[in-house]
């Protein structure tokens, strides 16, 4: 039966004779009314709050949002009546299924058990007690990362529960109010999001700010294309609950308003694969639409409505933010086609049980990662494919399909079109992007998922039992309350201390600190939960090294073997050699390391030479592939002009390429220093003719033309230069300086606004942008508002030498008494500093006896 049916029903069923308000049996239909709208509750604050407790991204947010669900559950388990728990639901097992599998991939088992069925596993738990100097294990988990695997299975128990939540609900008849709920909190999100950007919150909620990313529309979901995800999964549902409000005038404004707000903010997120997915999706919807739909007319209405979310809300997002998505759809970057089709190799390497749901960084990390470490493959099926083994992959994707496919052959609801549409859109997306990994997403389409599959009680119960399977939803409800409460109770308490990143942070200080037993003990608590992380033998021996422990050379071959592709095990080697006196195997692992990353050897390579100061030895550490060229002009760079090898290096930098620009650079910063900038220029020249896009050349010949007082010039050659540069940033700080010296103020206000905006929110850039105006001003004479820009510089970047600029100026101005009161500051600041003091007491005492002319 359709959902439009179960309408036509409901209405029915409003003319039926009622049994009296005294009956029991009324009774008993209001208390259970009432235990359905509890659970109701528990769900819609579950789904509102996982995406703002940062999408589960750290694991004390995991455990909070895995609670929330155990309490969904129970409240579910609670309310669950005789007609909704005979239903039987496939969909369900499966979920269940891949719970029970992630607990069987974190368990400990046989290591013989393990050897045959993930012999690198097992091989890896018996080389960590190896190292640890204990005896061969004799349990050994067929995850690679047990301690990520246990994660999951907290995840996992979350989702679980989550589902059967939903599936109930919609089961007993609220399957419209578990959409309003998902796509409430999307909304919710969506406007959190815009309110951060309007505000100018630099900070999540004004209390984190992101590491490793400044994000184009901050919200506590940091990750973009995240973001980009849960969004586009709640666009169709907004816009079906506004089409089905033809009573409601008002509200159905609200609900499309919703809509376009929340694909403007998609576009906001400068997410490729999120303004993929969110087309994909209303297309989808579309089509389904066109299929599935009653007549022309609900087709044509939802049409219309598609496209008024597309041009108003896709078109405002393009119009703000236009630069960063033609930009960043222009870099035509693959490594993510590239990255998939690694992971799927490893899930070649490990087919029947995986490497461990979510153990495949540490797995992958073996097949790649350099520069920058692979924590997931970013595209769905890989994923599944490399941690669960392809037959559970494959088993558990078929029974998601088979749901769908259901739905889509029977239902012509409008609502139901939508959510069916919302699904094929996020899993497009996660084919390309990361969303569904986080558990403050995975949630809301588990829930979406739920609802959309599960049958109605008594009116689809019959036919939906001739051609299912399954245990019946009551008994998954309770398996999903008591696999909830045991994953909170017993696993959520052990996840924060066991993260990667915790022991990582506590082994850096337990080092830097120096308490050996101390670190010790972390260590074999760190290999023991993650026996194939590199970085805990990677820092076990840069410990070792410390103490001149022979441990060490053993820690980071571990890591070597454990990171291939890994350039640090190979330096810290290196250092441990040359201080041991064999300079010879020193150079050998230089030149390894230098084969990965051309640029992390070279610290230690100019150490090297300036103790050794021997040409032989930058040309036998140079790596024999591609980055030769590279490490020897980064080699080149670290070394004074005098160094007996500097002219060697530069000779076989010309010999393996003539054209390289390296050595001419180098000349001509030289030539500068010493005030000889037509030198600067006529070596330059050519190199900016041929590689514009050379920011480095670009740089030294603005700054030579400057030098011989042709601003103009200099202007013309930087801005072509910024059609070329990804990041302008130091071209643009060139440019103010060039309008500076043109004396034009105004243009040179203009490129520090530039500034400002290629700053992204980052309080230091806009610090230095602050400065930069600052002096020019100062250099132009407009010393009023260079102590205006040295206040906001301040304020943006606390640095006392900043308030010293400052008063400078402000006595320059003949303004001594906020001078004074600068330096009185700075005493307060940086308390026993004898130069502030003494010119806070020369200040107060040219304040107090003013000289007259």
């Amino acid at each position: 039966m359709s959902e439009d049916s179960e309408e036509v029903s409901r209405e029915m069923d409003d003319h039926r004779p009622r049994r009296s308000p005294r009956s029991p049996g009324r009774r008993a239909h209001t208390k259970k009314t009432r235990l359905y709208r509890v659970a109701l509750a528990a769900l819609g604050a579950e789904l509102f709050l996982a995406p703002q407790l940062f999408g589960g991204v750290f694991s004390w947010t995991i455990w909070a949002i895995a609670g929330l669900a155990t309490i969904s559950a129970i409240t579910a388990a609670w309310a669950v009546d005789h007609d909704v728990g005979e239903i039987r639901m496939p969909l369900g097992v499966a979920v269940l299924g891949a719970l029970v599998w992630t607990c069987i991939q974190a368990a400990p088992l046989p290591c013989g058990v393990v050897r045959a069925l993930a012999p690198t596993a097992a091989e890896d738990a018996e080389a960590t007690a190896r190292l640890l100097g204990e005896p061969a294990p004799t349990m050994c988990t067929i995850s690679r990362d047990p301690a990520a695997t246990a994660e999951e299975v907290v995840k996992g128990a979350a989702l679980f529960a989550t589902f059967v939540a939903a599936a109930v609900l919609a089961a007993a008849g609220q399957r419209k109010s578990v959409f309003i709920v998902i796509a409430s909190a999307i909304a919710t999100l969506a406007f959190v999001a815009l309110a951060h950007t309007v505000v100018g919150l630099r900070e999540v909620f004004g209390v984190y700010r992101p590491v490793h990313t400044v994000p184009h529309l901050l919200s506590p979901l940091i990750n973009e294309n995240t973001l980009a995800g849960l969004l586009t999964l709640g666009v169709p549902i907004m816009l079906a609950l506004g089409l089905r409000e033809e009573r409601n005038l008002a509200l159905r404004v609200v609900w499309i308003a919703a809509a376009v707000v929340t694909a403007g903010c998609v576009v906001l997120t400068v997410s490729r694969g999120g303004i993929a997915a969110l087309a994909c999706t209303l297309a989808a919807f579309a089509l389904l639409s066109w299929i599935r739909g009653r007549s022309e007319r609900r087709f044509g209405r939802n049409l219309l409505a598609i496209g008024i979310v597309l041009v108003l809300g896709g078109g405002l997002g393009m119009f703000v933010a236009s630069k960063d998505v033609v930009s960043d759809y222009a870099a035509n970057d693959m490594r993510k086609i590239e990255l998939t089709k690694q992971a799927l190799l490893l899930a070649l390497e490990n087919p029947w049980t995986g490497v461990g749901r979510g153990a495949f960084s540490a797995a992958f990390v073996r097949h790649e990662g350099t520069f920058k470490r692979a924590i997931y493959p970013e595209n769905i099926a890989a994923q599944w494919s490399s941690e669960w083994g392809i037959p559970i992959a494959v088993l558990i994707a078929a029974a998601f399909a088979a749901a769908l496919a259901r739905v889509l052959r029977r239902s012509r609801s409008s609502l139901k079109l939508a959510a069916a549409a919302a699904v094929i859109g996020i899993v497009i997306h996660d084919m390309f992007d990361l969303s569904l990994e986080l558990l403050g997403v995975s949630t809301i389409a588990i829930a979406l998922l739920a609802a959309l599959v599960a049958p109605r009680q008594g009116r689809e119960r019959d036919a939906a039992e001739t051609i299912h399977v399954g245990l019946k939803l009551r008994w998954l409800t309770w398996i999903a309350a008591a696999l909830a409460m045991f994953a909170v109770g017993f696993i959520g308490p052990r996840l924060p201390n066991a993260a990667v990143n915790f022991l990582n942070e506590d082994l850096t200080a337990k080092m830097q600190s120096g308490d050996r037993a101390s670190f010790r003990s972390t260590l074999e608590r760190a290999v023991r939960l993650h026996p194939s992380e590199p970085s805990f033998a990677l820092l076990a021996g840069a410990e070792a090294a410390r103490h001149s422990d022979p441990a060490s050379l053993r820690w980071l071959s571990r890591a070597m073997r454990l990171a291939p592709g890994w350039a640090s095990p190979h330096i810290g080697a290196a250092r441990v050699l040359v201080m041991s006196g064999f300079r010879d195997q020193a150079l050998l692992e230089l030149q390894q390391a230098a084969t990965y990353d051309s640029s992390s050897p070279v610290a230690l390579a100019c150490w090297i030479l300036q103790t050794y100061p021997r040409v032989e030895y930058a040309l036998r550490s140079a790596p024999t592939n591609e980055n030769r060229i590279l490490y020897l002009d980064n080699v080149a760079s670290c070394l004074p002009a005098a160094h007996p090898a500097a002219q060697p290096i530069e000779a076989e930098i010309t010999r393996l390429d003539a054209s390289y620009p390296g050595p001419q650079l180098r000349r001509a910063r030289a030539a500068i220093s010493a005030g000889s900038h037509q030198e600067a220029i006529a070596a330059l020249r050519p190199i900016v003719t041929h590689a514009p896009s050379n920011v480095d050349a670009v740089l030294l010949l603005g700054e030579a033309l400057i030098g011989v007082h042709q601003p103009a010039d200099a202007i013309r050659t930087l801005r072509a230069g910024e059609r070329y540069a990804r990041n302008p940033t130091d071209l643009v700080r060139m440019r103010a300086r060039a309008e500076a010296a043109r004396g034009n103020a105004e243009q040179m206000r203009a490129s520090i606004d530039e500034l400002r905006g290629l700053a992204g929110g980052s309080s230091h850039l806009l610090a230095a942008a602050m400065l930069l105006q600052a002096n020019l001003e100062s250099t132009l004479g407009n010393d009023g508002r260079a102590v205006a820009a040295y206040d906001e510089a301040y304020r943006f970047e606390a640095d006392p030498q900043t308030l010293v600029a400052l008063a400078a100026v402000a006595e320059r101005l003949g303004n001594r008494s906020q001078a004074l009161r600068t330096y009185i500051r700075l005493c307060e600041l940086v308390p026993g500093n004898a130069a502030y003091q003494a010119e806070r007491n020369r200040l107060q005492q040219s304040v107090s006896s003013p000289q007259f002319p």
